[in-house]
């Protein structure tokens, strides 16, 4: 409770309840009080996140948003100017992981 005063939280104690304030956005926790005078505070905190990626190679770019169009295929895109701002496409050495997987066979479910 000392560090929540400290860092400028109000809290309010009165009719077996324990009432935690934060300054602008008011009522943040409260706690009924225990048969053995404890005010157990369970606090469910979810942290927001910002999650970023960066792709090295500019032509995965394309690859994934044209719904994995193979290499070859954006190349055609390219050289028969299909596709504004499209810039010249090198086959990559690395394998797109769910075109893999796309490409894998399936046992039926029956």
């Amino acid at each position: 409770m000392g560090q929540l005063q400290e860092r400028g939280y109000i809290i309010i104690i009165k009719q077996s309840w324990c009432q935690v304030y934060h300054p602008e956005k008011g009522l943040i926790a409260e706690a009924k009080m225990t048969a053995n005078r404890m005010f157990p505070l369970h606090i469910q905190y979810d942290a927001q996140k910002c999650l970023s990626t960066r792709v090295q190679d500019p032509t995965w770019l394309w690859h994934l948003p044209y719904g994995h169009l193979s290499f070859k295929g954006l190349k055609t895109l390219h050289d028969k100017n299909m596709v504004e701002g499209l810039q010249k496409i090198n086959c990559p050495t690395k394998m797109c992981e769910d075109c893999i997987v796309g490409k894998q066979h399936c046992d039926s479910f029956l």
